[in-house]
């Protein structure tokens, strides 16, 4: 199988002393995350049960020169990054995120697909309990697995991560960020001054939601902030894919 390395047409980053792709295909349209709102439940229904559905989205990443999923591993998820490494012969760059409510099972699970990060949830960061999360990072480090966080509540969490750092040790972190301050809101300038001064490898997240731009707009406001690294997208469609992609591959040309 070839590494994801020879296959990307993205740049390439490092995340302490992982290389990672610039670009993923995110996956939560696939499982109806809420902000996608009245579409959520079609989503779910159209992509869920079938893992076929979702493997022709990962393969026509890779075919656009982005073989990299940000992925929830749900069983069929699972199952179609695994057809798609297979029909492709590509290993597939994966970040992966534990599943809030069945963490250890998810590691597990994640670990066997051989990713380059893990990440833990918003759902576990956002408690800013220290004591679980020093848990779960120490947990991901001993798989030798570069660990990383994510946060849906980026205002209240990232100070507090700075005043913790310390103890937690992390060096790869996901946040929203959007034009329309979806998770931000009036906090939006904050956020994005954080991320203008942080260290943290940052990937962005969630940078489409309730957009009224062109899907252009939206994704330079994302990858262009300072210290972005990286962006996962969601994709729901072969010509979505070729229209964001080919949109990203142009913008990252620009940085």
């Amino acid at each position: 199988m070839k590494p994801f390395q020879e296959q990307s047409q993205v740049p390439l980053i490092k995340a302490e002393k992982t290389i990672l792709p610039s670009v993923f295909i995110g996956t939560s349209p696939f499982f109806g995350a809420g902000q996608f709102k009245e579409k959520a439940y079609l989503y779910r229904e159209k992509f869920l049960n079938y893992p076929e559905k979702m493997a022709e989205i990962f393969i026509e990443a890779v075919k656009l020169g982005v073989p990299a999923v940000q992925l929830i591993p749900f069983p069929t998820i699972v199952e179609a990054i695994e057809m798609a490494r297979k029909e492709t012969n590509v290993k597939i760059a994966i970040v992966g995120s534990l599943l809030p409510n069945n963490i250890k099972e998810s590691l597990e699970t994640l670990e066997s697909l051989d990713p380059q990060a893990i990440l833990i949830h918003g759902a576990i960061t956002d408690k800013r309990n220290p004591y679980l999360l020093k848990k779960w990072i120490n947990k991901i480090k001993e798989t030798g697995i570069t660990p990383g966080l994510v946060s849906h509540e980026p205002a209240k969490t990232l100070p507090w991560l700075d005043k913790n750092y310390e103890e937690l040790k992390y060096g790869l972190i996901m946040l929203p960020i959007n034009i329309s301050g979806y998770l931000t809101e009036k906090d939006t300038p904050k956020v994005l001054q954080w991320i203008e001064k942080t260290k943290k490898t940052v990937i962005a997240m969630k940078t489409l939601v309730e957009s009224k731009t062109t899907i252009k707009e939206a994704l330079k406001h994302a990858i262009m902030q300072k210290n972005v690294k990286a962006i996962a997208v969601g994709i729901t469609s072969k010509n979505e894919a070729k229209e964001t992609l080919t949109t990203l591959k142009t913008l990252l040309k620009e940085k």
